[in-house]
């Protein structure tokens, strides 16, 4: 038997089956074997083909026959390469896997994929990628030991969504004052955080609301068109009142005399633009010589519309000085006494007239011993003060 000492080599492709090899067995003297030939590829023997995709060596024997003993041919080596796989389509992924940091691809059988230059990986999903951001991805069949990967598909660019804004943690630093116009906090006293990173202040807007009267503003950030997030976050801040000293300014009357009223008898300090005083109380701490003091209260402010912005103000009242001088001694007519005849007791003369600044005494005659119905200390000066009262409120009525 002659041994088989070419080389060959035999490709399988998919279904295709390996080629049909059939040795000859050539006997002394030129007879053919007719028996049974065995085939051995390498560790395994028998009658069948391997349709694995690998190299074999092939041996052909044959068992004893007749006058012949059993034989084994040489060595063959054959190949079967593995086949070529058809490249996919390009790979696709639904809306909702398609997030802010991740996008997890639609599952292909027996596929691996890739994004832009980096290695194929089995899983579809790709993690850590930035918001707003376009990638394009890959994808291929595995290859196994019967089949080579198949080419790549061609690419698909995906684009990350914007990360929402809804759960940022905003934070409004420094103070703020009523100034009587609207206070939006400057961009680099808010600090935006979402997932323990801070996000830079070009990626949002900020805005204000409820923010020009004293008390809690909210602050509100708005994610920008062209930036990597969407949507907003919100928290509040505090507008304090602002400090408003008010001054009486000093007054100096004549004891009788009231002092003067009015916003023009004070110094407001500390209104905000388009505000003013348009109230005060004033009110003298005593109405006698020397004086004493002009205290203030109640005020209230305004702004250019008429409406109230007192709460909006910390409010310092400052007295002033009130000074009392004395007033002139009264003028006095002395009563005329009626005439008298010589005989007549002086009992019979009656006084009548007679007046001071502040009115007319009551009528008082003579009766020889004492005055008769002379008023009391007590009744004089109850009668001086409603007089006195009488001529303060005509002299308000005229000024």
């Amino acid at each position: 038997m002659s041994p088989a000492s070419v080389y060959q080599r035999y490709f399988l492709f998919q279904t295709v089956q390996p080629a049909n090899i059939k040795p000859t067995v050539t006997l002394v003297g030129g007879e053919t074997f007719s028996g049974t030939i065995t085939y051995k590829y390498g560790v395994y023997s028998g009658p069948d083909r391997p349709t694995d995709a690998a190299g074999y060596t092939v041996k052909a024997s044959i068992p004893e026959q007749d006058d012949y003993t059993a034989a084994e041919s040489g060595g063959l080596t054959l190949y079967i390469n593995p086949a070529d796989q058809a490249a996919p389509a390009a790979p696709t992924a639904t809306e909702e896997n398609i997030r802010d940091n991740s996008i997890t691809l639609d599952t292909i059988e027996n596929a691996e994929y890739k994004r832009d230059n980096d290695e194929w990986q089995t899983s579809p999903v790709f993690t850590g990628l930035d918001p707003n951001h376009e990638y394009t991805f890959y994808v291929r069949l595995k290859g196994d030991k019967n089949h080579n990967a198949s080419p790549s598909s061609e690419g698909k660019p995906i684009t990350t969504k914007k990360t929402m804004l809804d759960g940022a943690t905003v934070t409004v630093s420094g103070s703020y004052t009523y100034t009587g116009a609207a206070v939006v906090p400057a961009a680099g006293n808010v600090t935006v955080e979402l997932n323990g990173v801070t996000i830079d202040a070009s990626q949002y807007t900020i805005s204000a609301t409820d923010n020009i009267n004293a008390g809690e503003a909210t602050v509100t950030v708005t994610a920008t068109a062209d930036g990597n997030y969407s949507g907003s976050a919100s928290t509040t801040f505090t507008i304090g009142t602002a400090a408003l000293t008010i001054k009486a300014s000093n007054q100096t009357i004549t004891y009788g005399q009231s002092i003067t009223e009015g916003t023009g008898q004070v110094t407001a300090t500390g209104l905000c633009a388009g505000d003013s005083l348009s109230g005060i109380a004033l009110a003298a701490s005593t109405r006698n010589v020397p004086g004493g003091t002009i205290e203030l209260s109640a005020a209230q402010i305004k702004n250019s519309s008429g409406a109230d912005m007192t709460a909006n103000y910390t409010i310092t009242y400052q007295p002033g000085t009130l000074t009392i001088n004395k007033a002139a001694a009264p003028a006095i007519t002395w009563p005329t006494a009626n005439g008298l005849t010589y005989g007549q007791k002086l009992s019979e003369s009656t006084l009548s007239g007679g007046s001071t600044e502040y009115g007319s005494p009551i009528d008082i005659h003579y009766n020889g011993v004492g005055i008769i119905n002379a008023p009391s200390a007590e009744e004089y000066e109850e009668m001086f003060q409603e007089r006195l009262k009488q001529k303060r409120s005509k002299e308000e009525k005229t000024a």
